[in-house]
């Protein structure tokens, strides 16, 4: 039984935890002063052995918040691309949304963006 353990234990200790890292996985731009904009980026990392095919970058929630998509159709190993984040305050109140990005042989992500619009 000890034996059956051990090689158990040697095959988990073996295996790649390497994964595509998406960072940030929240982005908070605090308060913008009305008829100003803040910029910010969130950065995906390859880190598997193998390409990667991002299927699908896409925003849901309000139109105060842009997104340029930089990263291309293939991800290679080990490089990384980037999203940016814009969001512009033309009235008062919070705006915030959601960024989903679809990665093939990974779990769906999920970036979470909010801003409060103020005069200050």
């Amino acid at each position: 039984m000890k034996a059956i353990i051990s090689i158990i234990c040697i095959i988990f200790s073996t295996i790649s935890l390497a994964k595509v890292d998406i960072n940030p996985s929240y982005l908070d731009f605090g308060v913008i002063e009305i008829d100003n904009s803040d910029t910010q980026s969130i950065y995906i990392l390859n880190e598997t052995e193998s390409p990667k095919v991002i299927k699908d970058v896409s925003f849901f929630g309000s139109f105060e918040i842009f997104v340029d998509n930089y990263c291309p159709d293939v991800l290679l190993s080990g490089d990384e691309c980037e999203i940016e984040v814009t969001a512009y305050c033309e009235s008062f109140g919070f705006i915030d949304g959601s960024l989903d990005i679809e990665i093939q042989g990974e779990w769906p992500e999920t970036v979470f963006v909010e801003a409060e619009c103020s005069n200050f």
